[in-house]
């Protein structure tokens, strides 16, 4: 039985140590073609005389002794290609991984056909030594080596990625500084990257997402239905983008598609528009060309390129959005007539609502009661003041929240919703909560106006405020309001006079 033995040499793979077995050789072998035998294993297979038992090959000890540290290296080989094989099966079921191994497959088998050259070239020198052969066959090991201990590291980091995440560990390779494996890297960067671009290409120009393994970087909740679809039927998955885009770009990229699912839904003769047709189509095929620069010829600047042109996307596709909600939806109108009525007209809503909730509040034990048929007929009457055609009132509604509804938090106690139709609706919900809290701004400062405004009718017909004491004045008002309000004015005890009273409803309604 021949004498073995293992010796183990750490390689050292990204922040991971795979553990590879050096070769032991046997003293047997003299009928034995050691070149033969070494590069069955660099295939992946087992011969006659090296046998592979986990984690690495196993060789009798003595044949050829003086190559047996050129036979270890090359066993290293063989040991990284069995690990690629073994990783490309891990990795995970998206259409980025798919194209990553693809390209990876491609560059094991220019490996294999090196192999086979070595092998077809050795049988032609057959007048060299065993040891010569071996010898030639070291450049070629060690430019591969770097190859396939690449190889493995992107496996390792990538098998548990998805989509757009996967390209991130390779680009930390891209710009290597040997040309001829910068060449290679980029190779597997830009074979991966095709999916991606593929996708981005369809929704950038057709507003649709074509993503059947649910790895782009946009997701589509088709589910999704109320007032909210604008903000969220197309939300952003940071986890899948690409560090080749930031997050402004990634943001474009998703606006962009937006613009054209608009177009597609609410444009009735988009497909009719000759004109716009022919611009998508040109900045589509300048598109694929950015795209064919950037990766056959390894265009750095690629990445800029590629998003000054979608920019352009975007802003064809706005100008659009802009352009028939103007003509064919009354965008102007809706916005002027939002903009009069609802912020202009906050002043009299206030004014019109506290008068007459103050006559009506003695009537009911829960305000909550009266605060919703006043807020219609104030709302119904000013409509009706301002132009007897205007149809907004059939737009606006009244929202009461019950449990806010006393006459301290009148103003969160309701607010306006808004029965918008088609793209109108879409394009108001972006601006809707800004609307909502300019609504509840106004409305407290015009209520607070009204009631400083109030106090002071009030006091004028008092006498010489500033010869009576606080207690005195407060005695002499019957309405709870004035009250409190004078409390929280003369925090200090100090008198306040009439004038006091007069230019601090001035300096608030100034200042506010």
């Amino acid at each position: 039985m021949h004498e073995t033995s293992r010796v183990c040499r750490s390689v050292n793979v990204q922040a991971r140590t795979v553990i590879t077995p050096r070769s032991i050789t046997s003293k047997t072998s003299r009928d034995y073609n050691i070149l033969k035998e070494v590069l069955s294993c660099c295939r992946g297979l087992e011969s006659d005389l090296i046998k592979y038992e986990d984690p690495g090959y196993i060789v009798p000890t003595d044949v050829f002794l003086e190559s047996s540290q050129i036979i270890n290296q090359l066993l290293e080989l063989a040991y990284l290609y069995r690990s690629a094989k073994h990783l490309i099966a891990k990795q995970q079921n998206c259409m980025v991984a798919e194209a990553l191994i693809e390209v990876i497959q491609k560059q094991l088998a220019e490996y294999e056909k090196k192999i086979a050259n070595l092998w077809s070239s050795s049988k032609s020198n057959y007048n060299d030594s065993k040891n010569t052969a071996l010898k030639k066959a070291l450049p070629w090991a060690r430019e591969s080596m770097i190859i396939l201990q690449f190889i493995v590291t992107i496996l390792n980091l990538t098998q548990h990625l998805s989509g757009g995440a996967i390209l991130n560990p390779l680009l930390k390779y891209v710009n290597h500084g040997n040309k001829k494996l910068n060449a290679i890297f980029k190779t597997f960067f830009d074979g991966a990257s095709k999916p991606l671009y593929s996708m981005i290409k369809f929704w950038i120009f057709k507003g649709v997402i074509n993503d059947p393994k649910n790895e782009f970087f946009i997701f589509e909740n088709k589910e999704l239905f109320g007032r909210s679809r604008w903000h969220y039927q197309f939300i952003l998955r940071v986890e899948l983008v690409p560090n080749k885009f930031n997050l402004s770009q990634a943001k474009l990229i998703v606006e962009t598609g937006k613009c054209v699912y608009f177009l597609k839904q609410y444009w009735s003769h988009w497909s009719e528009n000759e004109n716009y047709l022919n611009k998508m189509e040109q900045m589509k095929t300048s598109f694929d060309t950015l795209i064919g620069e950037e990766q056959h010829n390894h265009c750095n600047y690629g990445e800029n390129v590629i998003m000054s042109e979608i920019r352009k996307v975007h802003l064809l596709n706005t100008q659009y959005v802009l352009k028939i909600l103007t003509e064919d939806h009354n965008l102007l109108n809706f916005f002027s007539n939002l903009h009069q009525y609802i912020l202009l007209g906050q002043g009299d809503i206030a004014r019109r609502f506290m008068e007459a909730i103050q006559l009506e509040r003695h009537k009911y034990d829960r305000l909550d009661v009266t605060v919703d048929p006043l807020l219609r007929n104030i709302l119904h009457n000013m409509a009706e003041g301002y132009s007897k055609k205007c149809d907004w009132m059939s737009n606006i509604h009244v929202h009461i929240n019950n449990s806010l509804a006393s006459e301290e938090t009148i103003f969160e106690a309701f607010s306006l919703r808004y029965s918008i139709q088609g793209p109108l609706k879409m394009i108001f919900q972006a601006y809707e909560k800004d609307y909502h809290l300019l609504f509840i701004f106004l409305w407290r400062k015009t209520c607070m106006q009204y009631k400083l405004s109030s106090i002071t009718r009030e006091l004028f017909c008092l006498k010489k405020y500033d010869e009576c004491k606080s207690d005195e004045l407060l005695a002499r008002s019957n309405e709870p309001d004035i009250v409190n309000s004078l409390q929280a004015i003369n925090c200090n005890n100090h008198l306040i006079s009439t004038c006091d009273i007069i230019r601090i409803s001035q300096e608030f309604r100034y200042d506010h």
